[in-house]
């Protein structure tokens, strides 16, 4: 694993009017492939959900110096006349989103992390995010980094990138962005996942009475690939 990379993180999560997710990969392919670099906005990926807590949902991940570059960079793509026009032509007569929800993160580790990522074709993602352990921090962090993350690489897959929560609902929060080849070897994976935590499971139970790291909503992501224009 690489250490933390420095940059802060925007992870949005779009919940999308019934039936019109494909109007959403199309508003990013056509649209936002050349509004987004226009305006300096750099994407990591993008993903349409599979299955989770809310959907129809849209994800998609943008990398940052800071906020002064974010701040920045959304006030001149809020004002292009260009985007104006086609949010209002790709809504039509109602909304795309009908809510969302953003989280600025701080990698805690960042091996896939690229700009933006290449996708592979049946390749399918898994967004997971965890619930608070107030007064906790240091042992999520550790639970993730040590047992969580080794757990689903032993099983096939990759990381991507592991973060801890500046904003959010979940605070302490974090959240892990991992890779899988296929379906499938996410369906094989899932007994090995729970029967290698099983014995952290038990010590945690006994010292503070649940498990660390808690609940987790869970996003199985499908890429959507879009050919970004410099």
């Amino acid at each position: 694993m690489t250490e933390a990379d420095g940059h802060l993180y925007e992870l949005r999560i779009y919940k999308i009017a019934p039936g019109r997710l494909p109007d959403m990969e199309r508003r990013f392919r056509e649209d936002i492939s050349a509004l987004f670099p226009r305006h300096s906005i750099r994407i990591v990926g993008s993903w349409a959900a599979l299955a989770g807590p809310a959907i129809p949902a849209f994800v998609y991940l943008m990398r940052w110096s800071d906020l002064a570059e974010r701040s920045a960079a959304f006030a001149r793509f809020g004002g292009d006349p260009d985007w104006l026009e086609a949010r209002a032509r790709t809504n039509g007569p109602s909304e795309l989103v009908e809510s969302y929800e953003i989280q600025f993160l701080r990698a805690l580790e960042s091996p896939g992390i690229c700009e933006p990522m290449a996708f592979k074709q049946d390749g399918l993602f898994e967004l997971s995010l965890w619930a608070a352990a107030n007064g906790q921090a240091a042992a999520m962090r550790e639970a993730l980094l040590h047992n969580e993350m080794p757990a689903r690489t032993k099983a096939g897959a990759s990381l991507v990138a592991a973060f801890e929560a500046v904003t959010g609902p979940r605070l302490p929060g974090l959240l892990s962005l991992v890779s899988w080849p296929d379906a499938a070897t996410w369906q094989r994976s899932q007994s090995g996942i729970d029967a290698a935590l099983a014995e952290r499971v038990e010590a945690d139970l006994g010292r503070k009475g649940r498990y660390v790291l808690g609940h987790a909503d869970r996003f199985l992501l499908r890429p959507v690939d879009v050919n970004w224009h410099s």
